[in-house]
């Protein structure tokens, strides 16, 4: 066995944000072609230290970007070495990133990304944290380049030089499209020995046909149909780590060995103590340079420990001694901190709220006037005010973000009717329960995953009763939540820690409201269909932001669900953790200030 891992009071911090943890590269500019009526996506070839651009966020899809003075110039200068602790409620079972859950993949680092996210957004500016990037700040990791030459095909030229881990088994060889276009065919199901499409993958990568190396150093990607968001869908994708191909076969068709876990990534998985600690050491031969600082190699740590706590309060008592580097928390936790211990940095970022998801489809839900009573019978005002202390707008959210701007339907263009509809008005929920034949209100199940905030569920269920509607809560595993949901199983109510509120991508939301798997409650309204072919075939970026804003609309006014608002969660970290995107979290970017860590006795 593994040598097990000591750290005193021992606790860490936040799970990483992965595709702001992703890669180093190049940036990109888009245009758009009328001959082709798709999107072009290029980025210019890079050499291999990066020259250091920023861009400012666009308040619209439309808007001209501008260039600003490097924000983190305050950050000082990076420093090389040390140790980061990094909390996580669970590591997987499984070394393989095309089998495991897609939440999990921020634990695999020593894998990276076709693309990532552009480190020099300032995060003030655009907040990634629900997982949608537009296309102007994304940036090519193991890509270095990439154009769409007809409708439907994205050639990608990648990196050269880049190598896997000099250890077995692929023993430092170099990286080519060949990987590539394995791991798509693994996913897919279209080639290289596999012929069924892995069920992780198959939904969300419905977009793409297939990947084929058409050059050692030449991926052409075939979409399935020609749409202005192809490049997006794929180059937001969290499938786009790409695993050793040696690791696979060794394995016998899966990776099961941590020890043949190899990547091309900043770090290698060096050291296991099972279902507790993963430790990390950085990298040695790793090929890339902070876009920001662009003489630095990354990454700046030597060792990051990723350590299972399930203890809140040890968490924070090992944030207290400093033990531990940071963590994520709660608005009463960030108050409590910022009272308790004010040398702690705090970043607040937005996050996605929950909702209530029905069956569209079925009576009593098939109704409007049954889902406008719903939605009114919830107290938004109050649940801002005191479940979430005064932290957040009781603005409600659609199925696009409010802070998604250009994508969403603002609240302040909603018509009065509208916002109406929006409020809390018991009376009014009665009376529209009534019209619809439910004087008395009805039963309703629910079915949530386990892993749901719980908590706000029975608030939820609180406020329906008093329009009369009684809800009964059952739980389920997430994976029995998952396929009792898919298989259409719930005939009522459903909710998930997966909210459909937030800054998801514009593919995952139509997902929602299409027929895909990911269509829980089965809606079908021809007006969204409408729109969702309309999406497929825009032109443009600026296209799919006007297209987006017209379906949260028509969703809203629909009444899809019972909606929330958009929250905030915070990250509490130590003032010697620096350069980390969004602030707190942990990835190749952050490095320690030794200096003032020992400064501050600690």
């Amino acid at each position: 066995m593994h040598k097990k891992q000591s750290f005193g009071f021992l606790v860490v911090l936040l799970i990483i944000t992965s595709l702001l943890a992703a890669c180093s590269g190049t940036s990109s500019t888009t245009s758009s072609t009328n001959a082709t009526a798709i999107q072009t996506t290029k980025t210019a070839a890079s050499t291999t230290q990066p020259v250091a651009t920023t861009t400012a966020k666009t308040s619209s899809p439309t808007t001209t970007k501008v260039t600003t003075a490097n924000w983190w110039n305050e950050l000082g200068e990076p420093k090389y070495g040390g140790t980061i602790n990094q909390r996580v409620a669970a590591l997987g079972s499984t070394f393989d990133v095309t089998l495991l859950a897609q939440v999990e993949q921020a634990h695999v680092l020593w894998w990276e990304e076709m693309w990532a996210t552009d480190p020099r957004v300032d995060p003030d500016e655009w907040t990634v944290a629900g997982g949608f990037v537009p296309d102007e700040y994304i940036i090519g990791c193991l890509a270095e380049s990439w154009e769409i030459t007809d409708p439907v095909t994205l050639t990608v030229k990648i990196r050269k030089g880049i190598r896997y881990v000099n250890k077995p088994p692929a023993n430092g060889r170099e990286f080519t499209a060949d990987d590539v276009q394995y791991h798509y065919d693994r996913m897919l199901g279209t080639g290289s020995g596999f012929t069924t499409p892995n069920a992780g993958f198959a939904g969300p990568y419905a977009f793409l046909k297939k990947a084929v190396a058409t050059e050692k150093y030449t991926v052409a990607f075939t979409f399935a149909k020609a749409s202005a968001m192809n490049f997006n869908s794929i180059g937001t994708a969290l499938g786009n780590k790409i695993e050793c191909r040696e690791a696979v076969e060794q394995g016998g068709g899966k990776i099961s060995d941590w020890k043949t876990a190899v990547g091309t990534g900043p770090w290698v998985l060096s050291n296991i103590v099972t279902g507790s600690v993963y430790t990390y050491n950085k990298n040695p031969d790793y090929w890339g340079y902070d876009e920001r600082y662009p003489k630095n190699r990354l990454p700046y740590a030597d060792t990051l420990n990723m350590i299972v706590i399930a203890d809140n309060a040890t968490a924070l008592a090992g944030l207290r001694t400093g033990k531990v580097d940071s963590i994520s928390a709660d608005w009463q936790q960030a108050k409590t901190l910022a009272q308790s211990d004010p040398e702690l940095k705090q970043f607040a970022s937005p996050a996605s709220g929950y909702c209530l998801q029905y069956r569209y489809d079925l009576a009593p839900f098939n109704d409007i006037k049954v889902r406008k009573a719903l939605q009114m019978a919830v107290n938004l005002p109050e649940l801002a005010t005191n479940y979430y202390g005064g932290t957040v707008e009781a603005i409600p959210n659609g199925k696009v973000s409010q802070f998604l701007k250009g994508y969403s339907y603002p609240y302040k263009e909603w018509s009065q009717e509208l916002k109406d509809e929006y409020s809390y008005n018991p009376t009014k929920a009665k009376s529209l329960l009534a019209e619809a034949g439910y004087p008395n209100g009805f039963k309703a199940s629910c079915v949530a995953s386990s892993n749901a905030n719980l908590e706000l569920l029975q608030v939820l269920k609180a406020y329906l009763k008093e329009i009369g509607v009684e809800m009964e809560i059952s739980t389920m595993d997430v994976a029995a939540w998952g396929n009792f949901v898919r298989a259409g199983k719930a005939e009522s109510m459903m909710y998930s820690a997966f909210p459909l509120c937030g800054e998801f991508s514009p593919s995952m939301i139509l997902g929602t409201i299409t027929p895909t798997v990911r269509n829980y409650n089965k809606v079908k309204e021809p007006e969204l269909d409408k729109l969702a072919s309309d999406y497929a075939s825009a032109a443009s970026i600026a296209q799919v932001a006007q297209i987006m804003t017209q379906i949260d609309k028509v969703t809203l006014e629909k009444h899809m669900q019972v909606q929330t608002f958009n929250i905030k969660t915070y990250s509490v970290y130590q003032p010697w953790l620096i350069g980390s995107i969004p602030p707190g979290t942990i990835n190749k970017y952050a490095w320690v200030d030794q200096d003032l860590k020992k400064s501050m006795g600690k």
